[in-house]
């Protein structure tokens, strides 16, 4: 800076400083003003929150607004694949579900559920609001965050009013699967609690001596696959499917040759006892947590007692259905 330069800075250096405090003053308050405007907008009721900046990972974000709806997806949690715009205007169906249960308006919610997942889980609006609306909701409108898990299956976080308790449990913290289907042209509804469907099996029996096993259908669930088989004796001996005494002996197998095993703890020998010349339908819950790539290619029981109320040596059979 020149001399004339240093002298005019002095002289003017009081309304230099002035001028300066002025503009800093200025980019303050509207700093202030938009924080404010995005806090209010937040704290709205049903706040949906429909994308993410730029920049930011696509990790669930920690619920801050009590009663509010964020949707923290642009892609897909396990394949990083982006969600088209047609999967992101689905999401509607989620946040209206929400919407309805955090109103009290349960005949509404429970309009929105797929037909097979009333007939799997809440044949009635009384099993849906016992078993589903009164111990995730409890009559409490709650946070939820949503984000895309794989396909048109999203994981839901619902969180309880810890900003009135001041304090976060973890214990109030939910996550549910839920599932966008369709049914007929245009029509979408919900599969919730975990559930994926149901599908019909066809020409999917085998048999040994006089026993014979059809596959009737399979109920997928994120967790678990449950099948119901008609089993048929035809012998004069009672027949055992199995005495559960090894977790290995009743199983799934994929193409690749992984076995996923029978829940035996939860079945009892009178549900797995045929009696001679009857038949009768079983259904059997298996370890096969969802995966979008695997393909479940044989059912398989290794240790059935043919003769189970004889006197004799037991004679044991298996049967591998194929699908």
């Amino acid at each position: 800076m020149g001399i004339r330069g240093a002298e005019w800075y002095v002289k003017h250096k009081e309304k230099i400083e002035y001028a300066i405090a002025f503009i800093v003053l200025i980019v303050i308050i509207s700093l202030v003003v938009t924080l404010i405007a995005r806090f209010s907008n937040s704290n709205e009721n049903n706040t949906i929150n429909t994308g993410k900046s730029e920049g930011t990972t696509n990790v669930m974000k920690p619920i801050e607004n009590f009663n509010s709806i964020s949707v923290e997806t642009e892609e897909s949690v396990i394949t990083g694949d982006e969600l088209t715009s047609h999967q992101i205007s689905l999401i509607d169906n989620i946040e209206n579900f929400i919407s309805y249960c955090n109103n009290s308006e349960i005949e509404q919610a429970y309009s929105l559920l797929s037909t097979q997942c009333k007939e799997a889980l809440y044949p009635t609006i009384e099993d849906f609001t016992n078993l589903y609306y009164d111990k995730v909701f409890a009559n409490e409108k709650k946070n939820v965050s949503i984000e895309n898990w794989v396909n048109n299956i999203y994981r839901v976080e619902i969180a309880g009013d810890f900003l009135a308790t001041g304090k976060y449990d973890e214990n109030d913290v939910q996550a549910d699967y839920m599932q966008i289907i369709q049914e007929g042209e245009e029509n979408y509804k919900l599969n919730i609690n975990g559930f994926l469907g149901t599908e019909e099996l066809e020409n999917v029996a085998s048999s040994v001596n006089q026993l014979k096993i059809t596959g009737l259908k399979v109920s997928t669930y994120m967790d678990y696959q449950t099948y119901t088989f008609k089993i048929e004796n035809s012998s004069e001996e009672e027949v055992l499917i199995d005495d559960r005494s090894n977790i290995d002996t009743m199983y799934l197998e994929d193409t690749n040759g992984l076995k996923y095993s029978a829940y035996t703890h939860e079945l009892s020998d009178a549900q797995l006892r045929i009696l001679p010349k009857t038949s009768k339908e079983v259904t059997i819950k298996y370890y096969n947590k969802y995966s979008s790539n695997r393909k479940i290619k044989k059912i398989v029981f290794s240790k059935i007692i043919l003769n189970n109320n004889s006197n004799q040596p037991r004679n044991y059979g298996s049967i591998e259905i194929n699908l």
